[in-house]
C-alpha cells in the first residue's frame, strides 16, 4: 500500500520570525535595512557605555553637585548632619539621597533635574539668597518625590527589618513598627524632613 500523498490544500508550514529575519532579501539593496539596524544598535551600545554613562556618573558626583555657588549652604548643612559624620563611618552623598537606585528611575530623576539646571542658568536660584527664597518650593518637590517613591533612597541604607526597636525610644519604635507602617501607610520622609538639611524658614 502506497503512502498517502499530502493534500494539495494543506497549509504551508509555519515559519517563525527568525526565518523571516534571516531570509535573504529579494533585492540586494534591501540588505541595507538589517545592516543599518545592526549598525545603529552597535553605535547605541557604544554611546551608552562610553558617552552617556560616564556623563551620568559625573553628574552624580559630589564635585558636580557642589560646583554651583548656591549649593554651598546646603552642602554645609549636610556636613553638619549625622548623614555626613557618625560613629558608624557611613557617609551619604547628594546622589545617595536624591537618586533612586534603579536605572530607569534614576534616568527619570536626571531628566527632572533639568528644571533646577534651567533655574540656575536663568538666574532664578544662582545665588544663596535666591536659593533660600525658593527653598520651600524646591523642598516640597523633593518631599513629594520621596513620598511617591516610598522613600526608596532612604531604605537603601535604613532597613526596617534590621532595626533594633528595643533600643529606640518608645515613640520611634512605634513609628518604625510594621503594624504602624501598614496601618498609616507612612514612609520615611513623612516624619524625617530636615534630616540632612535645615528646614526652610517659611515652615
Amino acid at each position: 500500500m502506497s503512502k498517502k500523498e499530502p493534500s494539495e490544500s494543506a497549509p504551508p508550514p509555519r515559519r517563525g520570525i527568525w526565518h523571516w529575519l534571516w531570509r535573504p532579501p529579494e533585492r540586494w539593496y534591501l540588505l541595507g535595512i538589517p545592516a543599518g539596524a545592526l549598525l545603529f544598535f552597535l553605535v547605541g551600545i557604544v554611546f551608552v557605555v562610553f558617552v552617556l554613562r560616564p556623563q551620568l556618573t559625573f553628574t552624580e558626583s559630589q564635585e558636580f553637585c557642589t560646583s554651583c555657588l548656591e549649593m554651598d549652604e546646603p552642602f554645609n548643612q549636610l556636613q553638619q548632619s549625622p548623614h555626613w559624620s557618625n560613629q558608624f563611618g557611613i557617609r551619604a552623598t547628594c546622589a545617595d539621597c536624591h537618586l533612586p537606585p534603579t536605572l530607569g528611575a534614576s534616568l527619570v530623576a536626571h531628566f527632572d533635574a533639568r528644571v533646577d539646571v534651567w533655574a540656575h542658568l536663568t538666574g532664578r536660584i544662582d545665588t544663596p539668597e535666591k536659593f533660600a527664597k525658593n527653598k520651600l518650593r524646591m523642598a516640597e518637590v523633593v518631599w513629594k518625590d520621596l513620598k511617591n517613591m516610598d522613600s526608596v533612597t532612604c531604605r537603601k541604607c535604613h532597613s526596617f527589618a534590621a532595626m533594633a526597636l528595643d533600643q529606640q525610644s518608645r515613640e520611634a519604635a512605634k513609628h518604625h513598627s510594621p503594624e504602624y507602617i501598614a496601618k498609616t501607610g507612612k514612609t520615611c520622609i513623612d516624619c524625617h524632613k530636615g534630616v540632612a538639611h535645615t528646614l526652610p524658614d517659611a515652615m
